[in-house]
């Protein structure tokens, strides 16, 4: 297993992988259910992201195929409070074959690094609470809940 920071020629495998994590989402809360065109746009946006220094795409590669990513960013808070930098995990995945295997452990060690070494002083990430299976693994990561999301759907 080789953990590596994600290459634009990972695109297409990555968006196979994002299909994979948004319909597994999509069958807890159908909120996440894909639009038409949304695997080319995801593309097309994490592309563009390749390219920026506040984030990081790091994937897991075994047998020279991408089994999953994590996505984490640098983020800022409005100069309104004494805490201004902090790391967000956007995405973390794993292929279904490859689930519960330290994987996404693994993913998630190399981006925690990645933000401790560039200074911030703490990460954050949202579960969906339908979602039990993410919120154990990153209760077990050392996360604890801080603030909640309300909706309102109509």
């Amino acid at each position: 297993m080789i953990i590596r920071r994600a290459q634009s020629g990972d695109i297409p495998n990555l968006a196979n992988l994002w299909i994979e994590f948004m319909d597994f989402h999509s069958d807890l809360d159908s909120s996440f259910v894909r639009s038409d065109d949304a695997a080319n746009n995801w593309a097309n946006y994490i592309t563009s992201k390749l390219l920026e220094n506040d984030i990081r795409i790091f994937v897991a590669e075994s047998e020279n195929t991408l089994v999953g990513y994590v996505v984490a960013a640098i983020h800022e808070y409005p100069p309104i409070i004494t805490l201004r930098r902090y790391g967000f995990i956007t995405d973390i995945a794993v292929t279904a074959l490859h689930r519960r295997k330290g994987i996404a452990h693994k993913l998630f060690q190399t981006a925690e690094q990645w933000l401790l070494s560039e200074g911030v002083p703490r990460i954050e990430l949202k579960v969906d609470v339908v979602n039990d299976v993410s919120g154990a693994f990153w209760k077990n990561e050392g996360f604890a809940l801080h603030t909640q999301t309300l909706i309102k759907k109509y």
